[in-house]
């Protein structure tokens, strides 16, 4: 939702939000930082493929991506404030 946030800011409306995996890391590419792309490249890959995909639970793994989805969520307030 945060991610929505952001793009909404960006001038798009709720019905033009991406539904799917891709076009929310092609938007990224377009008006996220460097840093929420990496963020969101890692919470991604080690909490929902690993996690949901591969069923794979590294509770040290998962604590590392709620530390990326803090770093995300502060970004794009910031972001959003600015």
């Amino acid at each position: 939702e945060a991610i929505n946030a952001l793009f909404v800011t960006k001038g798009h409306s709720e019905e033009e939000l991406p539904r799917g995996e891709r076009g929310r890391i092609f938007l990224l590419g377009r008006y996220g930082t460097r840093e929420i792309r990496k963020s969101y490249a890692a919470l991604h890959s080690g909490f929902h493929i690993n996690a949901y995909y591969e069923e794979i639970i590294d509770f040290d793994r998962l604590f590392e991506c709620f530390d990326y989805l803090k770093e995300i969520l502060d970004a794009v307030e910031n972001m959003i404030q600015n």
